[in-house]
């Protein structure tokens, strides 16, 4: 099952909300985030994506406007200061590698 946190964050002025999730495309562990506002979800379409390197997130596709990056770089840092994504993306990351060990496992027996 999908966890899913809210967090708060500021922009322009006021408090928001964002629903964030982790999953996996093309084995790629990807932070995917939903605003609670029409307008800002809006906003963000398709810039919705955020990738962990290095320890930091950034976003996964260049934003074409700085009104979006700023919304980006709010949301970013709400993200990293909250120990609820750090624990929730901890468990997300152990649960893959479980199941890929799992499955690995399975596979083998087959050729033992």
């Amino acid at each position: 099952m999908t966890e899913i946190i809210s967090i708060p964050f500021e922009y322009n002025d006021g408090s928001h909300t964002a629903l964030v999730r982790c999953t996996v495309v093309n084995f790629t562990p990807q932070i995917r985030v939903t605003i609670m506002n029409g307008e800002l979800e809006a906003m963000l379409s398709g810039n919705h994506i955020l990738l962990l390197e290095g320890g930091k997130l950034r976003p996964a596709f260049e934003c074409p406007t700085s009104a979006i990056q700023l919304l980006q770089q709010n949301i970013i840092r709400a993200i990293e200061k909250c120990d609820d994504f750090h624990q929730m993306y901890r468990n997300f990351i152990a649960d893959r590698l479980r199941n890929e060990l799992h499955n690995s496992n399975q596979y083998l027996q087959h050729f033992v």
